[in-house]
Order: C-alpha cells, then sequence, then structure tokens
C-alpha cells in the first residue's frame, strides 16, 4: 500500500512528538524535501520506523545532549531516494553488516522493522527498489530507501 510522501511526513512528526514527551530535549527532527515531492507515492509506514531505530538505538543510548535526525527526500536520476540520517552512536561495520545493504542477494537483516521495510519495497517497487543502509562508530547512520521515480509498468 502507498500514501504520499506528505502523509508520510504528518505520521513522522506525530510520532516525533510522542517520543518527546518520552525523552525531552534529546532529538530534534529537520526536514530537507522539496515541497514538490511530497505528492509522490512512498510505501505506507516506510519512515516512521526508521525514525524509531535512530532515536532509539542512535539517539537515546548516545552520550550526547541533543541528536539530530534529518530526512531528505530528492530526486537522484531515475530514483526518489528518502533518507533518515542521526548523528548518534552509528555502527561498527561487523554490527551493521547484519543490516540489509541493497540489491539482491542480500537477505541478511534481523529487525523487524527494516525487513519489512525492505520486503514492501521489493512488493510495491520491484527490483528496481533499494534500501541501503551506512554507518559509522561515533558519526550516526543514515539509511536510504531508493525507489524508481518511474511507476512500474509506466
Amino acid at each position: 500500500m502507498r500514501a504520499p510522501l506528505a502523509d508520510e511526513k504528518r505520521i513522522v512528526e506525530k510520532y516525533a512528538v510522542i517520543q518527546q514527551t518520552r525523552y525531552p530535549g534529546r532529538f530534534r527532527l529537520v526536514w530537507e524535501a522539496d515541497e514538490a515531492l511530497l505528492s509522490r507515492p512512498v510505501p505506507r509506514m516506510a519512515l516512521q520506523p526508521l525514525v524509531e531505530n535512530a532515536i532509539l538505538h542512535g539517539i537515546v543510548p548516545a552520550d550526547m545532549d541533543t541528536g539530530t535526525i534529518t530526512l531528505r527526500a530528492y530526486r537522484d536520476g531515475p530514483d526518489l531516494c528518502l533518507e533518515v540520517e542521526d548523528d548518534g552512536l552509528g555502527m561498527t561495520p561487523p554490527a551493521a553488516g547484519w543490516l540489509p545493504r541493497g540489491g539482491a542477494g542480500h537477505e541478511r537483516t534481523r529487525g523487524i522493522g527494516l525487513s519489512n521495510i525492505q520486503e514492501r519495497l521489493r512488493s510495491h517497487f520491484g527490483a528496481g527498489a533499494r534500501l541501503e543502509v551506512e554507518s559509522e562508530p561515533g558519526r550516526g547512520t543514515l539509511v536510504r530507501i531508493r525507489l524508481p521515480w518511474a511507476e512500474p509498468g509506466s
């Protein structure tokens, strides 16, 4: 099931308000997206689990005053890219190794949220959709969803 990016943005913002109540002042949410992209269809509930991971695994356990979670949406050639980036703990390559790296044959995943997103990407957008993870200890984690700009079958 798909929804406009604007709907997903509202869900993430409401979720962030709830988490700000639990963790006052621990993080701030920043959006970097061209307003024209807000009408693009994206997988429903694709961003909220990524923001949840950023808060609970990147920002909250980090020894920092206030972390930043940046959400981006942009066009990169044939792809619509959605990113969730935090400046929290990050992960070492072995710890990050179980995360999906995008592309065929990379099925190693333990997180339910990430595996669900990866499966929904394939289901709704085919092989052209990918989930990519970049992380470095002490510098944070970036999760990127790549969706084909053109609708499948168009």
